[in-house]
């Protein structure tokens, strides 16, 4: 394949951020590396399937499918259903599990104009993602709150919610986000979100807040909306 496209790591050990993997083949593995097995694209993090998702090729058109991952594959913001294919386009974010890592694909003819800036950003990102002096910082890696620096054990589900806020803190993120990202086992309703209850929310985000000790109220609820972390 002349000319591949390629995808830039933005976040997922063991990678460096800003490491650039081209698609040199027209079907592309994503997943989590074992002892026995090795996808193209291998991360560390156990949130992440063996055969989380993959990249294909079709008549010159790339598409992203996720493979039935336990913890889910989305596009943009958007959870993929399991086994439907995605157009993929130039610039398109892709994040495994929660962001636990995250992929930005880009088309070859835009390799030189974008890729300084793309690595640029992601620098810049990293150095305003959080500093000692935040209150409330995440490791997204090994999946831990820190408040203060000290470790706040979290449930899956809490850690979810937690980790999608962070990754859009000081942002509303809505209601039928946080149904697709913390519940995406549940069924669809009719608005093609999952099933999930506003009461199953409300508590959730009460035993986050908890965990949060004093700087709970920089968790907030948006009547009607969704919720926000000021940090």
């Amino acid at each position: 394949m002349s000319n591949p496209p390629f995808v830039i790591v933005e976040k997922g050990a063991p990678y460096e951020k800003g490491t650039s993997v081209s698609l040199k083949k027209h079907n592309i593995l994503i997943g989590r590396a074992t002892t026995a097995f090795h996808p193209d694209i291998s991360f560390e993090n156990l949130l992440i399937s063996r055969n989380h998702c993959s990249l294909e090729c079709h008549g010159g058109d790339w598409v992203l499918c996720d493979m039935g991952s336990k913890h889910g594959t989305t596009l943009n913001d958007k959870m993929l259903k399991p086994l439907c294919p995605h157009p993929v386009r130039n610039g398109d974010r892709i994040s495994l599990a929660s962001a636990v890592a995250v992929l930005r694909f880009l088309e070859s003819r835009e390799r030189d104009r974008t890729m300084s800036n793309t690595i640029s950003q992601l620098v810049a990102n990293s150095r305003c993602a959080g500093s000692s002096d935040d209150p409330i910082t995440v490791d997204e890696d090994k999946m831990e709150l820190l408040i203060n620096g000290r470790k706040i054990a979290l449930s899956v589900k809490e850690w979810q919610l937690m980790a999608l806020l962070y990754n859009n803190r000081n942002k509303v993120v809505s209601y039928e986000e946080i149904k697709t990202v913390v519940w995406f086992e549940r069924n669809l309703d009719y608005n093609q979100v999952p099933d999930v209850s506003p009461e199953e929310i409300n508590i959730l985000v009460y035993r986050l807040r908890k965990k949060m000790g004093k700087y709970d109220k920089l968790l907030r609820t948006v009547r009607g909306r969704g919720c926000v972390l000021e940090i």
